[in-house]
């Protein structure tokens, strides 16, 4: 692919922004000759900043690039700019190792974190010269699948994917490939019947052409009926041997600055404390673990192979690793003497917590983040995420005792059975922790930086039947938080209103709206996730042209008895379990972590390591 490259380089780089990110060469960077290989394409559809951050891309390509018979190489999105470049010259998307065109692996798998991301795959399949929809491939088209959170419903992009891979991807992406090698490339079967194969064989492996969706009249979904020789429903796939599950020991160096700096070092996959809107912390249970001796295993190789200054560990909920400060102790005193930095992780608010901090050192005191998401004590009940004031005022004042200057707060609005008094809360206790600077003669009023988001539900949770908060009551509620009268050191920020409304429309939608996506694409939107690119015309154009409206997906509440989009797959949950959680819930009751209360059978055939009487 040489005169490709050559072209980039003379036409195309020259005259686009940041054109670092286009060229690869990155130290750590695998390449490979393609000779007698499987030709894999990891493709994130963000930027480079934001995908060469993300840990589940590293892993994959490591995992694959560990295979002599694999070569594994990246692609992301390009920026408007240098999608119009390649588009006006005629030239394909291709991939950062070799400039190879993305039509030519035989696998572009990519990595679905967000909703938000979709148009961006729909740019990434057009200028990599692969067919948008995957009944029209055929011949030497890519297998084209997708794995990640947003997986748990694929529907709304079902039409563009030949796959979607649900759970774990450690052992399944070898699965993929090696299949993929063997049916269609060795045997030469039809590209539908290595599909069907594949399908049986590999956990998790969702092809959404073996499961016909009916609709009633009303609109909501009648039927999902699959093909007699497929699963039903399909189940994702699961790493119970975190421990010896593979991980990067020489991960990639980005060219340019990108939004994490560090060393990444994931401790443990799940999470015990079954926050109500949380998705992630329902689709990766159970809760696994990696020892101290893996975890400080992999930070020594990471720093010998990146020299980054810094260790971030991470999990939903660090404060739930057994021996967590002895953890942190063991890492501060391996890496102190090389001036590498430990990232606090988000402990349990109190004492020990700061003692901790002074204790393994390299903690800049600018800045400490609660995440309390309400400050209603009954909503606490609500979402199950049981934070008291009491604890949250007294961790605010010894961190301001302690040197703190700037408390971040986080918030959400609009969740389940919420009032205006619970909304108003807010910047109550926003006000009173800036005044405890000055209660704790640590100076004037605090700098209390909000960030306020509006609840999106989300399928394979409690929530995943509520209504969600339309945009005019949406705004409504903004502008009561503002007059509410939030100190001047209270800076209040709110995300944008449209941003909450489209990801609830993809992420419980269905199949139907791959019409709507495409359209959207068509009309111009791209990067819907980066609020100086985001085109609300174009949706709100597609929608008004396909017959599409947020109050049929997000401003209803479901009845239970209601077939949900994504009903045929399965994380293991009991939907038990999820109605349970959904009336205690409408009363406000709590429910105990699993590391503390009884078990709640949440899990369908799973052995569950916290399984407790």
């Amino acid at each position: 692919m040489d005169e490709l490259k050559k072209r980039v380089l003379r036409e195309v780089l020259p005259l686009v922004s940041e054109p670092a990110q286009y060229i690869g060469g990155e130290l750590n960077a695998v390449e490979k000759d393609h000779a007698g290989r499987l030709r894999f394409a990891l493709a994130f559809p963000d930027s480079y900043t934001v995908g060469m951050s993300h840990l589940g891309v590293r892993i994959l390509y490591d995992v694959l690039n560990r295979r002599d018979d694999v070569v594994c190489e990246r692609v992301f999105c390009p920026a408007p700019d240098m999608e119009s470049r390649l588009a006006e010259l005629g030239l394909p998307l291709y991939t950062l190792e070799s400039f190879t065109p993305l039509s030519d692996f035989d696998v572009v798998g990519f990595s679905l974190q967000y909703e938000l991301c979709y148009t961006n795959v729909l740019t990434m399949l057009k200028l990599g010269g692969i067919p948008l929809l995957s009944r029209e491939r055929g011949g030497d088209d890519p297998l084209v699948v997708a794995g990640g959170p947003c997986c748990g419903n694929p529907e709304p992009v079902a039409d563009f994917f030949d796959a979607f891979q649900l759970g774990d991807g450690e052992e399944t992406v070898l699965m993929i490939a090696d299949l993929w090698r063997r049916y269609r490339l060795e045997e030469g079967l039809p590209r539908e019947e290595c599909l069907l194969r594949m399908a049986r064989e590999i956990p998790g492996f969702y092809v959404p052409r073996f499961y016909e969706a009916e609709w009633n009249p009303d609109g909501t979904l009648r039927s999902v009926r699959p093909r007699a020789d497929v699963p039903f429903p399909v189940r994702s796939a699961l790493v119970m041997d975190l421990e010896n599950a593979p991980f990067p020991e020489r991960p990639i160096v980005p060219v340019l600055p990108v939004v994490h700096e560090r060393i990444t070092v994931e401790i443990m996959r799940g999470c015990l404390n079954g926050c109500r809107f949380c998705q992630a912390g329902m689709i990766t249970r159970p809760q696994r673990y990696r020892s101290p001796d893996r975890i400080v295993e992999i930070a020594r190789r990471n720093y010998e192979a990146t020299g980054y200054d810094t260790i971030s560990l991470l999990s939903l909920s660090t404060a739930d690793y057994p021996g967590v400060v002895e953890l942190i102790e063991r890492l501060a005193a391996e890496f102190s003497a090389l001036n590498v930095g430990i990232s606090m992780p988000s402990l349990r608010i109190g004492r020990a917590m700061f003692e901790l901090t002074e204790r393994v050192g390299k903690v800049r005191k600018s800045g400490l983040t609660f995440a309390p998401e309400t400050a209603s004590d009954r909503m606490k009940g609500v979402i199950n995420k049981m934070i008291s004031e009491d604890d949250l005022i007294e961790g605010a004042a010894e961190a301001f005792r302690r040197g703190w200057r700037l408390v971040k707060l986080y918030f959400m609005i609009g969740l389940p059975g919420e009032t205006a008094d619970d909304r108003r809360a807010l910047v109550r206790l926003s006000n009173r922790i800036a005044l405890l600077k000055k209660e704790v003669g640590a100076g004037g009023p605090a700098n209390v930086n909000v960030t306020v988001s509006t609840f999106v539900p989300k399928p394979h949770t409690p929530f995943q039947w509520a209504r969600q908060m339309t945009l005019e009551e949406d705004l409504a509620a903004r502008r009561e938080l503002r007059k509410e009268g939030p100190l001047r050191s209270v800076k209040l920020k709110f995300e944008h209103a449209f941003f909450s409304q489209l990801e609830g429309l993809l992420a419980r939608g269905d199949r139907k709206l791959c019409r709507t996506v495409l359209r959207a694409w068509e009309l111009g939107a791209r990067f819907d996730a980066w609020n100086e690119r985001l085109d609300e015309d174009a949706w709100l154009k597609a929608m008004d042209e396909i017959g599409v409206s947020f109050d049929f997906y997000c401003a209803r509440e479901r009845p239970e008895d209601e077939l949900l989009p994504w009903s045929h797959l399965s994380y293991g949950l009991s939907e038990r379990f999820l109605l349970d959680e959904k009336r205690r819930a409408e009363r406000g009751e709590p429910t105990p972590s699993c590391a503390e209360g009884p078990c709640r059978a949440c899990l369908v055939d799973i052995a569950c390591p916290n399984r407790r009487a």
